[in-house]
């Protein structure tokens, strides 16, 4: 059996033995087929990218046995844009179809030219052309079907593609979304959607589909139709989105629901070989479920804590900051392989944190806002006990969004101001903020240099110096784009933002672009396709960046991580299904952890140890399961 995911995952299972194949892409991998062991095709795409013609765009694989190797995608005529790919099937002839996210059209491998090519599909009179196609499933090379958005059904045979159904009428939206294509023999097919609706064609008996399921609710219930699975024409499981997992046993309207109350996400099923089926979905689920009492046995261990991650922190312990906290959870400790809660006391139940650091075990500080009163909580730690703090001389009503310690002992801080923060170097009696209009009110991130400087960065690529007693700002970028995080170490800062924007300074005031990451720029400004979300030095001269395309919703959301050194950066590992928020690491050890959604916790050295240690730096990222 082989496995395809986010990231351009792509497993091999033997027995209960999984292994993961190299397939040289960081592409969401959508459909996976193929006719033996030496004639498999992968399909994928990621449709946040800033060209369309981005190879990232339209991944087709082919595993011949020895390796996964890349194919030519499919382009319209001269016109060079990519589509994503999201299914293919491959005919006992070794034939490969495949349909596109974009276009109504399915795509046939050409053998003889190396390239896929669009098909022309034949719209009868009352059908339209305005359809996408989301599945691909056949019996023959001139026996295929292909489904998608209105309710649309394609159908390959000895003249071509034709429509053959189609449930919904043309506009500007569609509700009739058909997602899975499959069955037992040429005899019985089956069509499957978003909200429950099932088709079913039988040729011997009429060449029109029946719907045998009306559907009874909306996408996101669990009734949704993303794979499905069976022995015969009676006997055929779905699972979906919403913990949907049901079974079609020949009655009409009559699915069997077994739900899972958890709502998981099942993208797929295959039959196991003993009359179990394996399922797989979302954020790394894998299961065995056995259909003669409708249990599922979990094949993966999955994470004791799966909150959402502000950032990391290593001070004689991994510490781990959720996005939201409340005083019995507080924040969490990796020790010894276990994640442990450290309470605070006299947080509100509904804390959302702002920032967590922590300097060494005696000296970490926290702040949050109650998103229920708005009211702000500022936290230091001594290792024993945690005390309210307040900012010498403003009376204490705002939280800070970050803080860095100074090579003199002192504190800067970014005080809170609708999310955004001004830069203020902490005095006994009063602070020394950055002075002027509503600008000063615009950043986002500290980081101090062992010389003595502190840079504050933020919208606009402005960035504030601290230096010599005095605040000072410059622009950085020849773009505007706003800046989001920043680190620095001995000689070299680094400062990363919106559109992919990465810069860095050996002297603190003389910016460069870093080499390697490219910039992408959205035809709206104001939702940037990609942007930094946090950059940290772990040491020898190695920053760390971590990077989330824009949108879940299009193949976005998902997590980047770069290697950023000499003022050259290099695309690490990426495509995660979790988008990343923080990253933390232990320079003696060249250590660094990225963290984010779904409790995902990322290293580049996975024995690291609670007490400093000196280790070779790691080459590959690894997942902590917790």
């Amino acid at each position: 059996m082989y496995i395809v995911g986010d990231g351009g995952l792509i497993l091999k299972k033997i027995g209960a033995t999984y292994s993961q194949m190299e397939s040289g892409t960081l592409a969401p991998l959508k459909g996976i087929h193929g006719r033996g062991p030496n004639d498999i095709w992968a399909v994928g795409g990621s449709q946040a990218t800033g060209a369309n013609t981005d190879p990232i765009r339209s991944v087709l694989l082919h595993f011949d046995g020895t390796g996964w190797s890349a194919t030519t995608p499919p382009t319209y005529s001269s016109y060079p844009d990519l589509y994503p790919v999201n299914d293919v099937w491959v005919s006992s002839t070794g034939q490969a179809y495949a349909v596109t996210s974009v276009s109504g059209a399915p795509v046939k491998w050409n053998a003889g030219l190396a390239k896929w090519e669009f098909e022309n599909v034949t719209i009868p009179a009352g059908k339209h052309s305005d359809y996408t196609l989301s599945a691909i499933y056949g019996f023959a090379d001139d026996d295929v079907y292909a489904v998608g958005s209105y309710g649309t059904i394609l159908h390959r045979d000895n003249n071509g593609w034709t429509i053959v159904a189609q449930y919904e009428s043309s506009g500007w939206m569609t509700t009739n979304l058909l997602q899975t294509v499959w069955g037992p023999s040429a005899a019985a097919v089956f069509a499957g959607g978003n909200y429950g609706q099932l088709y079913r064609l039988q040729p011997s008996v009429s060449s029109d589909w029946a719907q045998v399921n009306q559907g009874d609710g909306s996408w996101m219930t669990p009734v949704n139709m993303l794979a499905m699975h069976g022995t015969g024409p009676n006997d055929i499981w779905f699972v979906g989105a919403g913990g949907a997992i049901q079974h079609w046993t020949g009655s009409i309207d009559n699915l069997t629901k077994f739900t899972d109350e958890a709502g998981k996400t099942r993208n797929t099923l295959w039959p196991n070989g003993d009359g179990q089926y394996f399922f797989g979905g979302s954020l790394g689920l894998m299961e065995r479920f056995d259909p003669t009492g409708g249990t599922r046995q979990t094949l993966n261990t999955p994470p004791a804590v799966n909150t959402p991650w502000k950032t990391a922190v290593f001070s004689g312990y991994l510490w781990l900051a959720p996005q939201y906290t409340d005083a019995a959870t507080g924040i969490y400790a990796w020790d010894g392989g276990r994640m442990t809660k450290h309470p605070i006391a006299g947080l509100p139940d509904n804390s959302s944190i702002k920032t967590f650091k922590a300097f060494s075990p005696t000296d970490m500080w926290f702040s949050s806002i109650d998103y229920g009163t708005f009211n702000a909580t500022i936290k230091r730690g001594n290792g024993t006990a945690w005390t309210d703090w307040t900012i010498p001389g403003t009376g204490g009503y705002s939280a800070i969004l970050d803080v860095a310690k100074t090579a003199s002992r002192g504190y800067v801080v970014l005080v809170n101001s609708n999310a955004a923060g001004q830069p203020c170097v902490v005095g006994s009696e009063f602070p020394t903020c950055l002075q002027g209009g509503s600008e000063v009110y615009q950043y986002a991130a500290l980081a101090a240099s062992p010389n003595g400087d502190v840079h504050a960065v933020g919208k606009g690529g402005q960035v504030a110096l601290w230096r010599n007693g005095a605040w000072s700002v410059s622009i950085v970028g020849p773009n505007g784009d706003d800046l989001t995080a920043v680190a620095a170490a001995n000689g070299m800062v680094v400062a990363v933002g919106v559109n992919g924007s990465a810069f860095y300074s050996t002297d603190g005031t003389t910016w460069q672009p870093v080499a390697g990451i490219p910039r992408q720029v959205a035809s709206d400004p104001s939702v940037p396709l990609e942007f930094f979300t946090a950059v940290t030095y772990a040491g020898d001269g190695v920053f760390w960046a971590a990077l989330n395309t824009s949108s879940s919703y299009t193949d976005g959301g998902k997590g980047f991580l770069y290697r950023i050194q000499n003022g050259t950066g290099a695309l690490v590992q990426g495509g995660f299904s979790s988008p990343l928020s923080g990253l933390g690491a232990s320079q003696s050890q060249s250590a660094a952890f990225a963290v984010g959604d779904n409790g995902v916790i990322w290293t580049t050295n996975p024995n690291f140890k609670e007490s400093a240690a000196t280790t070779t730096n790691p080459s590959m990222y690894l997942l902590l399961d917790n």
